[in-house]
């Protein structure tokens, strides 16, 4: 009967085996069922250990998967909205879309170009590093994100998906006045932190397209006036201040009006515009 269980467990077709009860069965009418100590049984106590251990390692396998998915979704929303990165993920096309009302931030550092020339490479790496790194956990705790840095320039952009009551206008203000914040009162450049470092920040509300570009590795993009103007905001702004438009601080004024504190800087040269009034963000409340 030993004899045919074995062979029985060799068969080609799984529903034609022996369960393990049966076969526990069959050794215990052969030895007896004081056969605890035997060759047979040790083996199948090893059977049982190892069908255990590889259930155990299969979930430890599959909460790892779970765990790097996880990882690699979050660093898709962070650079782009959640809805864009759902599309790709499902490996649907993202078609260019228009939004009506977004916020739009540039942030740049200032006398950057003298900075690179008096450092090394790395050193700038480096400090940038730090900076942005700070400036991502910002943006983090917002609904915003960042769509990209080039150089020393860092882009965000709120509104994208679409937010009622302009809170994308709020949202900006308040990453803008916690940039100036940190820069102001925390950060040190690794390689001169006797050196005080300033940023210039340019904000600017209206309406953009959006929309993913390239197939190997995309990236979100936007396009439009409204990046335009955020980002002469930006260049025309004062060391370590916040340059807003004047339609943003309308805006500002009419739907958050006690929120924050502006005042109207005057009239300035804007490239591609001509003269522009511009306003400062000066705090909030």
């Amino acid at each position: 009967r030993l004899v045919s269980i074995m062979q029985q467990c060799w068969h080609t077709k799984e529903v034609t085996r022996p369960t393990l009860h049966k076969i526990i069965d069959a050794v215990h009418r052969e030895f007896g069922n004081d056969a605890k100590g035997t060759l047979v049984d040790q083996m199948i106590s090893m059977i049982d250990e190892y069908s255990a251990n590889l259930e155990k390692i299969v979930e430890k396998r599959t909460e790892e998967i779970e765990e790097l998915k996880e990882k690699t979704e979050r660093l898709l929303y962070q650079i782009m909205p959640k809805s864009v990165a759902l599309e790709l993920r499902e490996g649907r096309p993202v078609r260019p879309s228009m939004h009506p009302s977004v916020s739009v931030l540039f942030a740049d550092v200032c006398q950057f170009t003298q900075l690179c020339e008096q450092s090394i490479p790395v050193q700038i790496i480096l400090m940038l590093n730090l900076l942005y790194s700070k400036f991502d956990n910002i943006v983090e705790s917002y609904s915003a994100f960042k769509v990209e840095n080039v150089g020393d320039a860092y882009l965000i952009v709120s509104g994208i998906p679409e937010m009622e009551d302009r809170s994308h206008l709020c949202e900006v203000c308040q990453i803008a006045l916690h940039f100036q914040k940190y820069v102001h009162d925390t950060y040190k450049i690794p390689h001169r932190p006797e050196h005080k470092l300033k940023i210039k920040v340019g904000l600017h509300t209206g309406a953009l397209a959006s929309g993913i570009l390239g197939s190997t590795a995309p990236r979100f993009c936007v396009f439009g006036d409204t990046v335009n103007v955020a980002s002469r905001m930006g260049s025309t702004c004062e060391p370590g201040r916040i340059q807003m438009s004047e339609t943003a601080a309308i805006l500002l004024k009419s739907d958050f009006e006690h929120r924050f504190v502006i005042q109207e800087r005057g009239i300035v040269n804007v490239k591609g515009k001509g003269p522009c009034t511009t306003f400062w963000l000066i705090k909030e409340g």
